[in-house]
């Protein structure tokens, strides 16, 4: 094997590749895309056609990011509850935050 070989370093060492800097651009774009569409004709009447328009690139483009419509759906459900679930943790912590700063005793200068 050779020394500096990608496999000997360590991935969190390591920065992404423009091509996947690109590629995670790129889902982004189409899951953007088709949640617009699935809000506003719903899941049966979407189609990669429109999703595709929609995010600005041809329709085997998606194909090389999704299988399906479903997997496209899956996909955008997902991001969505990954963003509450963000959404979530932030409000909890700034919340949690504020209650500390509330109970903490205050010290008098004596």
């Amino acid at each position: 094997m050779v020394t500096g070989d990608r496999s000997e370093r360590s991935s969190h060492l390591t920065r992404p590749s423009k091509r996947d800097v690109v590629a995670e651009f790129r889902r982004g774009e189409i899951l953007d895309a088709a949640r617009r569409v699935f809000a506003a004709r719903g899941f049966a009447a979407a189609t990669v056609e429109e999703i595709a328009k929609q995010a600005g690139i041809a329709k085997g483009t998606i194909y090389l990011y999704y299988r399906s419509k479903t997997d496209v759906y899956a996909g955008a459900a997902l991001e969505g509850l990954r963003e509450l679930h963000e959404h979530i943790e932030d409000h909890d912590h700034a919340a949690s935050t504020r209650s500390k700063e509330t109970r903490a005793p205050k010290t008098s200068a004596r």
